[in-house]
């Protein structure tokens, strides 16, 4: 509850913070958030949308939520508010996330959005699902795996940059599972919409 409370007193200042980063002479703002720093992230973006002052929306890049500590049914209500994005969002998940799943638990049995089977429906609101249930990680609660996928990131852009070929078909209608090999020690699954 002190980390849920801390994260929405949080999300207006992340606003703020990201308004004079859109409205800065910067040519590309990126975003990494992880944990329970997607809400504030996405709440953020909702608020923005809400206001209407999106001129600047153009200058927003890459957006990595990575191990998202969000519940499904919130994460879908602002995805929904906010559209699909340009870009899509890159939403890194893994099924093993301790952490998540003590979350889970917490949260009286909700799914969060980084631990998520649903992936295809992810893909569809206009996110590109980066699932890691093979990559080792190098903490005991398997939080931090997208510290590797920080490792490889040119690699990755490259390869989603380049598109990558359907090698194997999965989840709903519309959506494609990707398998791709980069120097990580297992492959990496990424779903996206058709």
């Amino acid at each position: 509850m002190y980390d849920n409370n801390s994260a929405t007193i949080a999300r207006d200042g992340l606003e703020r913070t990201l308004r004079l980063l859109l409205a800065s002479d910067a040519d590309e703002i990126n975003v990494l958030a992880h944990s329970m720093g997607n809400w504030v992230t996405v709440e953020a973006f909702r608020q923005i949308k809400i206001s209407g002052n999106l001129t600047s929306a153009s200058k927003l890049g890459t957006v990595i939520l990575a191990a998202p500590d969000i519940d499904e049914d919130v994460f879908k209500s602002e995805m929904q508010r906010i559209g699909k994005p340009k870009k899509p969002f890159l939403i890194i998940v893994s099924r093993d996330d301790k952490a998540l799943g003590l979350s889970r638990l917490i949260a009286g049995g909700k799914d969060r959005i980084g631990a998520s089977s649903n992936t295809a429906e992810l893909a569809e609101l206009g996110a590109i699902v980066v699932d890691l249930p093979d990559v080792k990680a190098n903490d005991a609660t398997n939080h931090g795996k997208f510290a590797q996928v920080a490792e490889i990131a040119p690699d990755l852009r490259k390869a989603l940059a380049q598109g990558i070929p359907d090698q194997e078909e999965g989840g709903l209608a519309g959506a494609t599972t990707r398998v791709l090999t980069l120097p990580v020690a297992a492959p990496i699954k990424i779903l996206t919409a058709k």
